[in-house]
């Protein structure tokens, strides 16, 4: 009865010994280099995005300090020409004053 079941045990444990671990991601050896290249897509998928935004944010900003230049030299226009009526009008009442 020792020889059966020493025999089966022996084979028990050479089958053990050859046998495949099981197929499952978690196991797979390429698994994390498929993870990481999965993040890395999605990272520059995400920056592109960040990119896109950055530099619509960059367009806006430039056309509105254009405007805002124009304005600014409007305005400047605008106070140079009321201190030359200022001045003419500063000019016309002592003229007034000293006939």
């Amino acid at each position: 009865m020792r020889d059966p079941l020493r025999f089966w045990i022996v084979v028990f444990m050479i089958g053990t010994s050859f046998s495949l671990e099981p197929s499952c991601p978690i196991c797979s050896k390429y698994d994390f280099v498929e993870q990481l290249l999965e993040r890395v897509i999605r990272n520059e998928f995400a920056l592109k995005d960040a990119l896109d935004k950055i530099t619509a944010t960059h367009s806006k900003v430039v056309d509105t300090l254009k405007k805002i230049d124009e304005k600014e030299m409007t305005l400047n226009e605008s106070i140079k020409s009321l201190r030359i009526s200022i001045e003419w009008a500063y000019l016309d009442e002592i003229m007034t004053l000293t006939r």
